[in-house]
């Protein structure tokens, strides 16, 4: 959410009642308890479990409650009343069927796909940026606190010298730093970074750094003046802290790589956005803020899962070359969409959205008094939203059925079923894998364990037990000693499974050192962990080495 500079009007939030939503509103504006809360909670997570990215399930539980509402927020304040519709059509109509084309065209070009993935990496921090600065502004307003043009620009000016500091991290050669969901290897699309030399890098941030603290100095110098410094916290307290999750970030890049954790900041960002926007549905049309939420989240969830639905495997997916890296540029694309229509609706210069944001009298007045007349469209993006939401529960009911079955059968046809929605799972083909293994079909529990490791490349079980298959062929033995070097990582060098595979591993490729010292401690935490049969094969392999 942007929002554009204007006029200071006095009454700030007089107009609007003293209701339980409209103080605590107040309150968040800028969200600065939030932060200064999860700040020290991330680094705390860092430091007690060596987190270096955040789990599946809560990325999932994320999207799933918060960050996906907040795109059906957006779509319901431009489409849901006709008088928006018309208002914004150019945005509404002509630009989403331009995208929804350009959605289309990248599943048959790679190169297209790569351009939006790299577009939407890069606006993506000028847009949590762009909503900061409008809250602030808001906040400010609200508190009817004087803001001359020299106080906006200085604000204005530090959070974008904050999203230069995060294209500057993003740009640099070699960099993997990672800025927002979606930044690291989309597999087939490709993120486009700029590539600026290391010595050019090191001179801009030496240029950017103190700018960026000179002038979030002068802004708070500017904006408290005369008094105001208590009213203008929130604001200050927002500038500060989300310097935490760009500018540091920036200037550390992999020295606190779950700091700037894309997931967490997403969810502030659609957290403060939700709040926001179902205060203003509550303030021009009445709305219940748990009916509005529910709307927010079944509405989200059809745009977030249609476009990626239509072109999987069982449906348009054979006709589209890319179409199962259809979900990369779909969600590209779709905050491309949503950036793009947040820019346009959420204007404080809007006398809709000043009156209902701020309580005061804006330039305009609009209002839509025809009569709404019935559509097939909301019912259907309902029933959509609804299904979507279903998907994962319907998808975690297949994985647990398949991961609990004795019969092959069955896993096969939990995985066929999930291939065909495009949900493929990589602890069904993990299953399959082990199923297919017991039965001596070894190359078709080879290809069911890449499939797992295509799906998720870090997923521990299928590595160590794919490179103990390889090493049944001669020629697969170098492979095999890769991926059993990289289980044993994942373990720490602490598992006896992971170890025994990568002695045997080293034996195979006429590592005998390497392997013996592998089998050794694999054969020693076998004891430890009371494992006998591990034991017994580890002994079996030392005897042979002292032969």
């Amino acid at each position: 959410m942007t929002a554009a500079a204007a006029p200071n009007a006095p009454g700030g939030s007089k107009g609007s009642g003293p209701d339980l939503h409209h103080r605590v509103t107040d309150a968040l504006l800028g969200y600065g308890a939030l932060y200064l809360i999860s700040i020290p909670f991330v680094l705390w997570l860092a430091a007690r479990y060596e987190l270096s990215s955040w789990p599946m399930w809560f990325a999932t539980t994320v999207a799933l409650l918060i960050s996906v509402p907040h795109y059906g927020a957006t779509y319901l304040r431009v489409y849901e009343k006709r008088h928006d519709r018309r208002r914004y059509a150019v945005f509404a109509i002509w630009i989403t069927l331009a995208l929804i084309a350009c959605f289309v065209a990248s599943l048959y070009s790679v190169r297209l796909g790569s351009a939006f993935l790299t577009i939407y990496v890069y606006w993506s921090p000028w847009h949590f940026a762009g909503q900061n600065f409008g809250v602030a502004m808001m906040s400010l307003r609200r508190k009817e606190v004087p803001i001359d043009p020299v106080g906006r620009r200085l604000l204005y000016g530090a959070f974008l010298l904050g999203y230069f500091l995060s294209v500057l991290a993003l740009s640099r050669l070699g960099s993997s730093y990672q800025a927002v969901v979606g930044t690291g290897d989309g597999r087939v699309y490709e993120f486009y970074r700029l590539g600026i030399p290391e010595g050019v890098a090191t001179t801009l941030l030496w240029i950017l750094a103190p700018a960026y603290f000179l002038v979030i100095v002068g802004a708070i110098g500017r904006l408290s003046r005369g008094g105001y410094l208590r009213a203008t916290v929130p604001a200050i307290t927002l500038l500060i802290t989300h310097s935490f999750w760009y500018a540091l970030p920036a200037v550390l890049t992999e020295q606190i790589p779950l700091l700037y954790a894309g997931v967490w900041v997403s969810a502030i960002h659609s957290l403060q956005y939700l709040w926001i926007t179902s205060y203003y549905a509550k303030q021009t049309d009445g709305a219940r803020i748990p009916a509005f939420i529910l709307k927010c989240l079944l509405v989200g969830s059809a745009i977030n899962v249609l476009p990626a639905l239509l072109f999987a495997p069982g449906l348009l997916g054979p006709l589209a070359p890319l179409a199962l890296q259809a979900g990369v540029v779909s969600f590209s694309i779709l905050n491309i969409h949503h950036f793009i229509l947040d820019g346009a609706v959420w204007k404080l210069r809007d006398g809709r959205v000043a009156r209902a944001l701020l309580g005061t009298n804006g330039d305009e007045s609009t209002t839509d008094d025809a009569p709404q007349g019935r559509s097939w469209v909301r019912p259907a993006l309902y029933v959509i939203g609804t299904l979507a939401l279903l998907m994962p529960i319907y998808v975690t009911i297949e994985v647990a059925r398949a991961a609990s079955s004795q019969s092959r059968e069955i896993v096969e046809s939990a995985s066929e079923r999930l291939a065909f929605f495009g949900n493929d799972h990589a602890d069904v083909y993990f299953v399959l894998g082990q199923h297919r293994a017991i039965e001596d079909d070894y190359a078709g529990a080879e290809t069911a364990y890449r499939k797992a490791l295509g799906i998720e490349p870090s997923h521990y079980g299928v590595t160590y037990r794919l490179a103990g298959l390889l090493l049944r062929d001669h020629d697969g033995r170098d492979e095999a000693l890769e991926l059993a070097q990289r289980a044993a990582q994942q373990s720490k060098y602490s598992d006896p499974a992971s170890m025994l595979v990568l002695g045997r591993a080293n034996l195979a490729t006429g590592n005998v050192d390497s392997a013996k010292s592998a089998i050794q401690i694999a054969v020693k935490l076998a004891v430890q962990q009371g494992d006998n049969e591990l034991m017994r094969i580890g002994n079996n392999l030392l005897s042979v080495l002292k032969r």
